[in-house]
């Protein structure tokens, strides 16, 4: 079925990777698998002999995803990166870098900061 089908696009992955003179890190390959159906448990891939590690959760890109397709923990990370960048605006008045008109307005989700930065 589809497992089958599965690990032979990896294979010819292998292979063209071998034909075109690409070495494969299978040591830092992982396998993030996301299957929904009940009961089923999966051999992990073989990568020229090496079994790939089999994981629950992987960041790609800046991006966590994970076997269940649950976005909680890359919402916690983009909350908190933030909340911490959110934290150094609050602490510009402080430094009289910026005047007491700064703008801060919030449109589609995105945070616009809008600074007149007048240095004497």
């Amino acid at each position: 079925g589809r497992e089958a089908e599965y690990r032979d696009v990896v294979n010819k992955c292998v292979e063209w990777c071998g034909l075109n003179h690409l070495q494969l890190a299978t040591n830092k390959t992982k396998e993030l698998v996301v299957d929904f159906r009940r009961g089923t448990s999966l051999s992990p891939v073989s990568i020229i002999g090496v079994s790939v590690q089999v994981t629950q959760e992987y960041k790609y890109l800046g991006v966590y995803l994970d076997s269940k397709v649950d976005w909680s923990r890359n919402n916690e990370a983009l909350y908190k990166k933030g909340q911490s960048r959110m934290y150094f605006l609050k602490r510009l008045p402080s430094f009289n870098a910026c005047s007491a008109a700064d703008v801060l307005s919030i449109s589609g989700g995105q945070c616009h900061v809008l600074c007149c930065c007048l240095l004497e």
